[in-house]
């Protein structure tokens, strides 16, 4: 038996969205993306919305649309996609990671403190 992580929803609809991409002369950064960005922030009931190439360059213009920079402390769990660490040592000078002798896979409360 097999156990999918997901199916894929793909529909003629999509297919023939992507194709007309391939057959136009952007493959990035024509017209679709301010199209996708658009409809994205009318979505989220917002103003205006960017789109990014990865979750870590999302992440990364998240931080510095925060104003977070050297001097912040920034936090997070040690059971986390890589990207986390990479975007927080990108903004940041390198951090020391500290992972519990008895790793529980979360934040405890009152260790953020120490």
């Amino acid at each position: 038996m097999a156990i999918h992580l997901s199916r894929p929803d793909v529909t003629e609809k999509e297919i023939e969205a992507v194709c007309a991409v391939l057959r136009s002369p952007n493959l990035s950064l024509g017209p679709k993306l301010g199209e996708f960005e658009q409809a994205f922030a009318d979505y989220i009931g917002r103003k205006r919305a960017v789109a990014v190439n990865s979750g870590t360059s999302g992440l990364f213009l998240c931080m510095r649309a925060l104003g977070i920079g050297p001097g912040d402390e920034v936090i997070t769990t040690p059971f986390t996609f890589i990207a986390t660490a990479t975007t927080i040592n990108r903004i940041f000078t390198p951090f020391p990671i500290q992972t519990p002798p008895r790793l529980r896979w979360t934040i405890e409360e009152g260790r953020a403190t120490k």
